[in-house]
């Protein structure tokens, strides 16, 4: 009777074991698959290709990088919770031989997780080819050359060692541009019901080589809506600005 109430304690200790085992969230790389759930977390691309991984995604979310020097160098995906491909393109121009890391941030939430592109060098024919997408991404990043006097303005630095100029124009338009005087991108806070907000620009903040253009608005960070077209969001996040610091509240680009 013993024996068996031992071997029934045994079974049942297994079953335990088992259920706990099989019931936790499988782990990659240490981060919880819950969340981002990965194809692959590290890849090496040639200069001028692209390679595209699935994604599982439980929430909407946003994506910025960090180390890229070159515009063409972009993850293309949609953002929306759920399963779908997702294509890291790594431009023509893009520094061999170096790890670019692409965060990938839950909208409005500091869950995260990355994944890791290590950059090597093309070949002329694959360097050939990406130049085309490489001018085409580089084109459809030009905002209309149209001339607003700034009211404020400040510099910002950019992960590839260059800087550029951060202004508010209008009381309410942010522009940014590089060093030369072009435009990189604009954006600007709205209310909920879309009517342009006041905004005072302040310091850039930057964290771990991530930038965040500071600003002050009587609307508050909680209540603003960020106005920036798709565009200016890659071209931006490709030169290391994240998003804004409202009222000294980080918020990451829609």
């Amino acid at each position: 009777m013993k024996k068996c109430l031992r071997k029934l304690s045994l079974m049942l200790c297994m079953s335990l074991i088992l259920s706990m085992v099989l019931g936790m969230t499988a782990l990659a790389d240490g981060t919880d698959t819950s969340v981002f759930d990965f194809g692959q977390t590290v890849m090496t691309i040639r200069q001028g290709e692209s390679q595209t991984i699935t994604l599982r995604a439980s929430k909407a979310y946003t994506y910025y990088m960090v180390g890229n020097t070159s515009r063409a160098t972009y993850c293309e995906c949609s953002g929306n919770a759920g399963k779908a491909e997702i294509t890291f393109h790594v431009g023509s121009d893009e520094t061999a031989g170096k790890s670019i890391m692409f965060w990938f941030y839950v909208e409005g939430s500091d869950q995260h997780d990355n994944v890791e592109v290590k950059v090597q060098s093309g070949t002329a024919s694959s360097v050939k080819a990406a130049n085309t997408t490489a001018v085409a991404a580089a084109n459809a990043a030009v905002i209309s050359p149209t001339v607003i006097p700034a009211t404020t303005q400040t510099t910002i630095a950019f992960p590839d060692g260059t800087s550029g100029v951060v202004a508010v124009s209008g009381n309410s338009v942010g522009l940014v541009s590089d060093g030369a005087g072009v435009p990189l991108g604009a954006f600007a806070v709205a209310n909920a019901r879309g009517t342009l907000q006041p905004i005072t620009l302040q310091n850039v903040v930057s964290v771990n080589r991530i930038s965040f253009i500071g600003i002050s608005s009587e609307i508050g960070a909680k209540s603003a809506v960020i106005t920036i077209s798709a565009a200016d969001k890659t071209v931006l996040m490709a030169r290391g600005i994240a998003g804004l610091c409202i009222n000294g509240q980080y918020v990451l680009w829609p």
